[in-house]
Order: structure tokens, then C-alpha cells, then sequence
């Protein structure tokens, strides 16, 4: 009896030592797995900020490559005009510009305080040939650059709008001769109109070295729109 008691009792051992081995295991495998999944989720979030850093890069380069197909574009059209120009007599370059011209201005419109930014500078890849007149029978050329203006809102020290005027604005308002032959001006300021909420500027958009050039009225409001409001020849 005390035999048949005895093997009994290592029977119980037996089983629990083998319970606490499965309960061990099943531990370890929790642990591993939590692990494994702790792992897999620092993975996942390293790719996923890889992926958002790569995208903002693309952002950047695809913009650095528009930019820089512009510019192409320019040099490109201005080579061109350049070899048109020179079969037909001497061509000359104006002198680089890098000069910009910035003017601001501030007032309050009714509990509002408005400030206007306006920056003019001068595109040097983008030329606009002019023809001189001599006495002799070869003709010379001048190579001048074209300007655009940036002008920016600002409301409550908060950017509203920036818009660039270039002459290409007026494309539908000038003779393609005069247009193509002009440059256009750093603009002058000449009020701010409260009733229609916008701003009023003249740009003098004309051919260098002549008196060959009209005063364009323009009207910019703080959400972008732009008028044309009027064209005029100056008084002489």
C-alpha cells in the first residue's frame, strides 16, 4: 500500500512539473512574441518615416526641377534670339541687373492693419532685343532684360495673398509688337480703395530708350484678384 502511495505521489510530481514547463514555454512565447511585434512595428514606423522623408525630398527636387527647367527655357529662347539677331548686324547685352527694388506701405481699414509689399527684379535669362538707329546700313542691336513685381498682403501680421505681375498680364490689352519689344517698370502706389477692397497700381510698361510706352492701372485685391483696370498714354 505504502508502495502503490509512493508512485502516486511522483505521479502528481510529474504532472506538475510538467505543467510548469508548458506554463514556461507559453511565457516565453508570449515574450518572443511581443518582441517580435514590438520589432515589427519600430519597422514598420522607420518605413513609414523613410517614405515621408523621401517624399518631402521629392517635393523639393520636383520644384528645384521646375525651376530649373525654367531657367532652361529662358536661356534656351534668349540663345535663340541671340543667333537670329547677329546674321542680321552687332548685338550687344545690357549689363546684368541684380538690383531689387522694394517699396511698403501700411494703413488700417476700419480695426485692420493692412501692409502691402511690392518688389520689383529683373529677370537676366530673359531678354527683349532692341533695334538702335545709326546712320549706316548695318543694323545694331541691344539685348535687354525683362522685370516682373511681386506684391504681397499682408492682415493683422498675416500673409493673405501674393501675386507677380509680369508684362504677359497685358497680352490681351497691347499689340504683340509694342508687348514683345517692352519692358515693364517697378509700379507706383497710388491708394488703397476701401469701398471695392483693393489696391491700386501704375506700372509704365514701355520700350527702352524711347518714348514708345503706355501707364497701366492695375487693381490687386487681398484675395489675389487682379484688374486691369485701365491703359493710358502719358501726357507729353
Amino acid at each position: 500500500m505504502k508502495k502503490k502511495i509512493n508512485n502516486y505521489f511522483y505521479f502528481i510530481i510529474i504532472l506538475l512539473f510538467i505543467a510548469c514547463s508548458t506554463d514556461k514555454e507559453s511565457t516565453l512565447n508570449n515574450k518572443n512574441t511581443e518582441k517580435i511585434t514590438k520589432e515589427q512595428n519600430k519597422n514598420n514606423k522607420n518605413k513609414n518615416d523613410s517614405d515621408t522623408i523621401t517624399k518631402e525630398k521629392g517635393t523639393t527636387k520636383d520644384k528645384k526641377e521646375i525651376d530649373e527647367k525654367e531657367k532652361s527655357t529662358l536661356i534656351s529662347m534668349a540663345k535663340k534670339l541671340y543667333q537670329e539677331l547677329i546674321k542680321k548686324g552687332n548685338v550687344e547685352f545690357a549689363p546684368i541687373d541684380n538690383q531689387v527694388i522694394s517699396q511698403d506701405t501700411s494703413f488700417k481699414v476700419k480695426q485692420d492693419l493692412y501692409e502691402i509689399n511690392f518688389a520689383t527684379a529683373c529677370l537676366n535669362d530673359s531678354l527683349v532685343a532692341q533695334e538702335m538707329s545709326d546712320f549706316t546700313s548695318k543694323k545694331s542691336f541691344i539685348l535687354a532684360h525683362n522685370y516682373e513685381t511681386d506684391i504681397s498682403f499682408t492682415i493683422n501680421g498675416k500673409p493673405s495673398t501674393k501675386k507677380t505681375i509680369h508684362k504677359e498680364l497685358f497680352k490681351n490689352k497691347l499689340e504683340n509688337a509694342f508687348l514683345q519689344k517692352s519692358i515693364i517698370k517697378h509700379p507706383q502706389f497710388v491708394k488703397f480703395d476701401e469701398a471695392k477692397n483693393e489696391a491700386i497700381f501704375e506700372f509704365i510698361i514701355g520700350v527702352p530708350n524711347t518714348d514708345w510706352l503706355v501707364i497701366a492701372a492695375v487693381n490687386l485685391n487681398p484675395q489675389g484678384n487682379i484688374r486691369i483696370v485701365d491703359i493710358m498714354m502719358p501726357d507729353m
